[in-house]
């Protein structure tokens, strides 16, 4: 049985690094994550299609032309984009609506902090994410929150909240 989308992008990352330093491993897996996730996005632009896909995120053409090429282009395509619009991508294969699939991610995140246990402030001033009640809102879906910081969240959570920067 073929696992949903939605499964496949919350999949979480197998982190590399153990030694508590930043290192090319920490980015290599930031990298890997957003393949992984571009390649759950782009078969659903090629299956169906980048007027309907354009229609239900409100991106451009181009846009979504872009991301229907990765990861084989690259993830810049997907750097940008928020978890709004990813949910809205993942919703048109789905019966959910694009509401409950950032539901569902935001969701997501918040159990992965509570294994921890790690809280908003330790995450964001530990891994360099800022204002700890900015990032709170781009968890809670009240801010944008691009697919580039949403990586960098997992790649962060995956590897424990015992990890110094």
């Amino acid at each position: 049985m073929t696992r949903p989308l939605i499964a496949r992008f919350l999949a979480a990352p197998e982190s590399q690094v153990s030694d508590g330093n930043r290192t090319n491993a920490e980015w290599d897996e930031v990298t890997r994550l957003k393949r992984r996730l571009g390649a759950v996005l782009a078969p659903i632009v090629r299956s169906e299609g980048v007027e309907q896909v354009a229609t239900a995120t409100g991106l451009e053409p181009e846009q979504v032309e872009a991301i229907g090429e990765v990861p084989a282009s690259g993830t810049d395509p997907i750097d940008e984009l928020s978890l709004r619009t990813v949910a809205a991508i993942l919703a048109i294969e789905s019966s959910y609506r694009p509401v409950s699939v950032r539901g569902r991610i935001r969701d997501h995140l918040i159990v992965q902090m509570s294994r921890g246990p790690i809280d908003v402030d330790t995450v964001a001033s530990r891994y360099g994410f800022g204002d700890a009640e900015t990032l709170r809102s781009k968890i809670e879906a009240e801010a944008p929150f691009p697919v580039r910081e949403y990586v960098r969240l997992r790649v962060a959570l995956s590897d424990g909240p015992n990890r110094k920067p």
